[in-house]
């Protein structure tokens, strides 16, 4: 019997830590404001109506005596042997509340897992724990909160890491796909400037019928006879030069795709590759879909999830708002962010190029995959809104074709 009325005292002298922690770290927190917080504080009644200030919780004393009576009640609470009295417990409730409502969106809880969050990011930096001043009034202490902050310190050193891996891979990815366009864009342009001078030279050829693609060996024939209008030969030698271009766009875009080992195996062009063009530029085709609109846009979508997440505690860390479930939900952010990333390959439609979108001012910004996938990993919760209205949108529509009295399911089948 003794034993259950000591575990009831030790149980009440522990509620009464907490809510004496949460006091101590809101007036600290108010305090610091550079607008006065502890002059006035207002507690609304259940009808609408302002009580007053919580001075009149110390009896009509000024706030300055309020603050000093929850320091007394803080020295008795900190005499383990002392004894708290209801009212006293009372008063230390209330003014919680009041102070809670003052500190809004913070609250004590919040506070002091900030505090314990950021002493746990200095434990990491120093790897040493240092000596806590605060004690378990200032700051309490329980089984579940300090690991919670270890966590979260543990989470954004290792967001910190990933981000910086990340990055490195995708600007290295980005800049290879961005060589690859250039190639092929570059060969895409001399294809048709070749196109256009063998369709001239066709229409010079007197033994061939003119076609826009004739026999090459015709063309070096015909390039070689001597002598040539001034016409024919400037044609001619654009013919050469086209020709010349083109083995070297060419070689560039084997290389490319073909990716050796060393940059010097690169330059110049290795011959012993025998890989035929069109099957150089059907690879490096499907290599920069590939890359551009599904590898690049998951790694996008994680670095816009992770901007967005560091983001946010880096603000909620100065404004004392973090709380326990901070590293849980972080972690969901991140995989919905890498989430749709991989999805936006499903809804950009690579033939139609990027998109555009009014910007600031009403300028016009294009879009392309991997941007879309960074909006998208950055704002996760406006695109799965966005997702439920497509949703809504599409099986609704679907909803009231079969609600028509004229809907039937071989008439659908048909128009499929």
């Amino acid at each position: 019997m003794v034993s259950q009325d000591q575990d009831a005292v030790s149980e009440d002298r522990a509620f009464v830590n907490y809510v004496m922690a949460d006091v101590y770290a809101l007036l600290d927190f108010l305090s610091g404001r550079a607008k006065p917080s502890l002059g006035y504080l207002t507690l609304p009644t259940p009808g609408g109506q302002v009580t007053g200030d919580p001075s009149a919780l110390a009896g009509d004393e000024t706030s300055s005596a309020f603050v000093q009576k929850a320091m007394q009640i803080g020295k008795q609470v900190a005499k383990s042997e002392s004894t708290i009295a209801d009212d006293d417990v009372a008063f230390l409730i209330q003014a919680r509340d009041l102070l809670n409502v003052r500190a809004a969106p913070a609250t004590g809880n919040s506070i002091i897992f900030t505090l314990l969050v950021i002493d746990a990011i200095h434990s990491l930096r120093t790897d040493a724990r240092p000596k806590n001043l605060a004690g378990p009034i200032y700051v309490f202490r329980d089984a579940w909160l300090e690991p919670a902050a270890k966590r979260l310190a543990r989470s954004v050193k290792c967001w910190l890491r990933i981000m910086a891996f990340l990055l490195t891979i995708t600007v290295l990815l980005s800049i290879y796909v961005a060589y690859g366009k250039l190639f092929f864009d570059t060969l895409d342009a001399v294809n048709r400037d070749n196109r256009a001078n063998l369709t001239f030279l066709a229409t010079e050829m007197p033994d061939t019928i003119p076609t826009t693609d004739p026999n090459r060996r015709l063309v070096d024939n015909f390039c070689g006879e001597d002598p040539l209008s001034f016409t024919k030969y400037q044609n001619c030698q654009d013919y050469y030069m086209i020709k010349e271009r083109r083995n070297d766009v060419r070689a560039l875009l084997r290389n490319w795709v073909i990716l050796p080992a060393t940059f010097e195996e690169a330059l110049p062009f290795d011959k012993s590759y025998d890989i035929h063009s069109e099957t150089v530029e059907q690879l490096a085709a499907a290599r920069i879909g590939v890359i551009g609109n599904y590898i690049l846009p998951v790694l996008y979508g994680i670095i816009g999830s992770l901007g967005f997440v560091l983001r946010q505690f880096n603000r909620n860390l100065a404004d004392r708002l973090l709380t326990s479930r901070e590293s849980r939900a972080s972690h969901i952010k991140i995989m919905l962010g890498a989430m749709s990333g991989a999805c936006i390959g499903l809804f950009f439609n690579n033939s139609a190029g990027a998109a555009q979108v009014s910007g600031v001012g009403g300028a016009a910004v294009t879009l392309s995959a991997s941007a879309i996938a960074f909006l998208a990993g950055y704002g996760v919760e406006a695109v799965f809104k966005s997702l439920d209205a497509l949703l809504i949108h599409v099986f609704d529509l679907n909803r009231r074709n079969r609600d028509h009295p004229g809907y039937s399911e071989g008439a659908a089948s048909d128009r499929r």
